[in-house]
């Protein structure tokens, strides 16, 4: 009896490490275009994905787990965002592509919410494959308390709003004040 408790709470203890190295996913809709999906990597990797409805799908790199960055590159959206957020500090380099804080102090109402600490950060049309072609910068809504909640990859296209409480990099930034 006392193995088979031992083995129950060894594999407890193995699903919980499992859940939390799984990759993540967080969803955006756009008015008339189809969902984009984010997909972060597993724990120890830096490979994701970024899908386009149910059929497009592109690897992304994201930024590893100890780096100074959350971020994402792919072919279709690039996105970087310091861990620790210094308002004073307007522009940052990630994998050669220079973002930056456009922004501060923007408030949204999203689906019945009040997020009052977006700020809005451009990226460069050269991170990505979409913006060289059409020569376009994207941009970013984030809330260090709610991540990613909405981005614009082109001029020609819709915004893409977090359909879930949270987005991509959500409640993970610290916010200085000096």
């Amino acid at each position: 009896m006392r193995i088979a408790k031992c083995l129950m709470f060894y594999f407890a203890l193995s699903c919980i490490e499992c859940n939390a190295e799984s990759p993540q996913s967080y969803s955006y809709d756009g008015w008339i275009d189809e969902r984009i999906t984010i997909e972060t990597p597993s724990a120890n990797d830096t490979k994701g994905f970024v899908m386009v409805g149910t059929d497009g799908r592109a690897v992304a790199e994201f930024c590893p787990s100890d780096a100074d960055y959350f971020c994402l590159f792919s072919p279709l959206y690039a996105f970087a965002v310091p861990k620790k957020l210094d308002p004073k500090v307007r522009r940052w380099t990630v994998n050669e592509s220079k973002f930056d804080l456009v922004r501060t102090g923007i408030k949204v109402s999203l689906f019945g919410r009040e997020i009052d600490d977006v700020i809005m950060i451009a990226t460069p049309a050269e991170a990505t494959a979409a913006g060289r072609l059409s020569k376009q910068p994207s941009w970013s809504l984030y809330s260090p308390k709610y991540g990613l909640i909405g981005f614009k990859t082109q001029r020609s296209l819709p915004v893409y709003w977090t359909v879930g409480s949270v987005g991509f990099a959500a409640g993970d930034t610290e916010t200085s004040t000096d």
